[in-house]
């Protein structure tokens, strides 16, 4: 069996075109299935379209979230439901085309444990959100140190089962659930293909939705910015003792040294590091105390053809 996971938030316009293509999609493949939509408490009709498509299809199945929790706790909650032995995730917003289902389905029975859909081209993306992308995947790559992550990112893949019990095994409350899936190890490949732009509807991926994301992938999987702020620490320390003794020297020999403007801007310089610094602690500490508290991940409102947990 295999399941179709699909988050989706606002795209009452996108999901009888996905519904349809993903039928057809599985038809060549011939498998029994069943396709689970989580609804991240979306505002326009796609809890209604979910209903009246399962109302149809008994193989349709839907969670709608309690509030907007993210797309990747809607992955998250996903896993955790799905019933296959292989599960793929899958945005609703026609982005990733369903046709390279049967492909990861291929790659899968051949013994892969993850397989990735790379994407090899991304159409209808602004060079400036292309640029950013890249950026963000070097750092994870090359300095974060997550080598298994795809170069251009993914996140349409397929998974097997034991994946998704090693999955059940961590309770992180900032989720990078793609980071993680790569971390954690297995057998993985990878299938390029093309990200197509959006048919309908807007991104909810907004810009602090970006920059959220992005420091929970480096806080998550790294203690490099910590490292940092210790290098950083000794390096103004030893500039303090060279400019110290330079003061020292100069009081020694009668000079006297001057510059009210040269004294401000090395505090200033100074301060606006400490800023920085305690700015990046607060930012480890914020999110163990998250974690600490240990609220659920998501809540569960409703539920359509699968069992109902309101706290997971």
């Amino acid at each position: 069996m295999i399941s179709i996971v699909i988050p989706a938030f606002n795209e009452e316009k996108n999901l009888q075109i996905l519904y349809k293509s993903i039928k057809k999609e599985m038809r060549r493949i011939n498998e029994d299935y069943e396709i689970l939509f989580i609804d991240d408490n979306s505002k326009d009709r796609t809890l209604e379209i979910i209903s009246t498509i399962a109302k149809r299809d008994r193989r349709v199945k839907a969670i709608k979230f309690s509030r907007n929790f993210g797309s990747h706790n809607a992955i998250y909650c996903g896993l955790m439901h799905a019933k296959g032995e292989g599960v793929v995730t899958i945005a609703a917003d026609m982005q990733d085309p369903p046709e390279m289902i049967h492909k990861l389905w291929g790659k899968w029975q051949k013994g892969f444990d993850v397989v990735w859909a790379t994407r090899d081209k991304r159409l209808g993306e602004s060079i400036l959100t292309l640029f950013f992308a890249k950026v963000f995947y070097i750092v994870m790559r090359k300095i974060i140190g997550i080598n298994e992550i795809p170069e251009n990112g993914a996140d349409f893949f397929l998974i097997d089962r034991k994946v998704i019990d090693a999955l059940k095994n961590y309770n992180e409350r900032n989720l990078h659930l793609m980071n993680l899936i790569c971390w954690i190890g297995f057998k993985q490949t990878a299938i390029p293909y093309t990200k197509q732009p959006r048919i309908h509807g807007v991104s909810g991926w907004s810009f602090a939705k970006k920059i959220n994301f992005f420091l929970d992938s480096i806080i998550s999987f790294s203690h490099l910015p910590l490292r940092i702020m210790s290098l950083l620490g000794v390096l103004l320390g030893t500039l303090g003792f060279i400019y110290l003794a330079v003061v020292f020297y100069a009081k020694l020999t009668g000079n006297v040294v001057s510059g009210w403007s040269s004294l401000m801007a090395v505090i200033l310089l100074i301060s606006g590091f400490q800023f920085f610094l305690t700015g990046m602690m607060g930012e480890y500490l914020w999110r163990t105390l998250e974690q600490s508290r240990s609220r659920p991940k998501y809540i569960i409102e409703k539920k359509i053809g699968v069992e109902i947990d309101f706290k997971k």
